[in-house]
């Protein structure tokens, strides 16, 4: 009783250590990996301390989203009796521990998101401003030297008469792909600063939120900078993305009565974004090589990136033929994979321990159609809300989330499962688009 007298008293101070420990998360989401599963558990602290549920839970949200998600969760949990590898699929199941636990903290912190929606977006923009800045910074500080008394670029790579412009464009140093990326993969990377480019659009659109001059042009700043930052990740589903983001804002400036020379600026933007990703970027060129001269398919052995991707992906199917109803089971799938591997002497693949870099496909192989058709309902119920209510923030999330599920596995490692969990909850279940 005193415990609860005590709670009933300090609630609005506990209800300050919920908000400024979600602004923490959503600001730490981009970086400080080890630091996020602590948040999470201290948020989920702080709500549990702050009571109050029945009135949150009570209100109208998406139930029928969220008891799928819960069983595509509990799914995995199941699968765990059928898989041969119990400590793969704990640990699988720990991995994936935020997709039942930001549903519930976020619906009960409905109150409180809902009043800070634009803030707790705007947190999430700057978090990856700082993140790549800092990417930038630690970059150049590995790049740079003294020979003597005079400062040099590229003092750290072999070949240091490369120019600092070379460097950049060719990704000579630390000034490109998993080098510059010092957080996470480049590809996870890309896609937070997707969503970044979409909150920055909406607020845009939006015109109530950023008011001051000097702010509109700081986030204006802020997106030349990711798109700079974008293609030096060199991530090719990351610059897919940001080019159809583009594009689609394009779309709504010729609907908007907005100045001329604004629309030409920003198509001269877009042409230049496109001309130097297909021109300068080495990754896409080499994809585009690839397609036009490799013979894909499982008997051909030799070992490239793309050609990789695609075998792998060949492979996948080769074990769902065998395991369509339940899987492999969540624990058995890198098991199973190099076993496929070992069939087909793709060695490259096996010493990488390469995943399905499908989400789509790891699903399938994993929990058989039961998961995959889960998984699936997941994004299409969502997308059809979107669609049918204009909710710009929802949609864009769901096309980054498909696009990105196409080319990696994103619910098997953190910085994939934190993003895709906190934003479905919080797009899906609070939003106040």
């Amino acid at each position: 009783m005193k415990i609860q007298n005590f709670l009933e008293k300090y609630r609005p101070e506990i209800e300050k250590a919920n908000l400024y420990i979600l602004m923490i998360l959503v600001f730490s989401m981009p970086f400080f990996k080890a630091l996020i599963p602590k948040l999470i558990s201290l948020w989920l602290i702080a709500r549990l301390l702050q009571g109050d549920f029945k009135n949150n839970f009570l209100k109208d949200i998406n139930k029928p989203l969220l008891y799928l998600i819960g069983s595509f969760y509990l799914f995995h949990v199941i699968s765990l009796l059928y898989s041969s590898d119990k400590t793969a699929g704990l640990f699988d199941i720990e991995v994936k521990l935020s997709l039942i636990i930001f549903p519930f903290i976020i619906i009960a912190s409905t109150d409180l998101i809902k009043r800070k929606f634009n803030v707790i977006l705007k947190t999430f923009v700057l978090g990856n401003f700082a993140a790549a800045l800092i990417c930038l910074l630690y970059a150049l500080y590995n790049s740079t030297g003294f020979d003597g008394n005079k400062l040099i670029f590229n003092a750290a790579v072999l070949d240091s008469k490369l120019s600092f412009f070379r460097s950049i464009t060719q990704g000579g140093n630390y000034f490109f792909y998993k080098h510059l990326s010092v957080f996470m993969h480049p590809a996870y990377f890309s896609m937070y600063i997707s969503l970044s480019l979409i909150i920055i659009f909406y607020f845009v659109k939006q015109n109530n939120f950023i008011t001051r001059k000097s702010e509109k042009m700081f986030f204006y700043a802020i997106s030349l900078f990711f798109l700079g930052f974008t293609y030096l990740l060199f991530s090719k589903a990351g610059i897919f993305v940001i080019i159809l983001i583009l594009i689609s804002f394009f779309i709504y400036l010729l609907k908007q009565k907005e100045n001329i020379f604004i629309k030409i600026l920003f198509f001269i933007l877009i042409a230049l974004f496109i001309i130097v990703n297909f021109k300068y970027n080495d990754r896409i060129n080499i994809l585009i090589k690839e397609y036009k001269t490799t013979e894909f398919g499982l008997q051909n052995n030799k070992m490239t990136s793309d050609n990789d991707r695609f075998n792998i992906w060949l492979s996948s199917v080769e074990i769902i033929k065998n395991n369509v109803l339940l899987g492999v089971g969540n624990g058995d799938v890198e098991d199973e994979l190099k076993n496929v591997y070992k069939k087909h002497n793709m060695q490259a693949a096996i010493d990488k321990s390469l995943n399905a870099h499908n989400q789509f496909l790891e699903t399938f192989i994993a929990l058989g159609i039961v998961g995959f058709m889960m998984l699936v309902t997941i994004i299409i119920i969502p997308l059809i809300n979107a669609i049918k209510k204009r909710k710009i923030l929802l949609l864009a999330f769901v096309v980054i989330i498909i696009i990105n599920f196409m080319f990696e596995s994103m619910l098997n490692t953190q910085a994939g499962v934190v993003f895709f969990a906190f934003f479905f909850s919080f797009l899906n279940f609070v939003s106040k688009e």
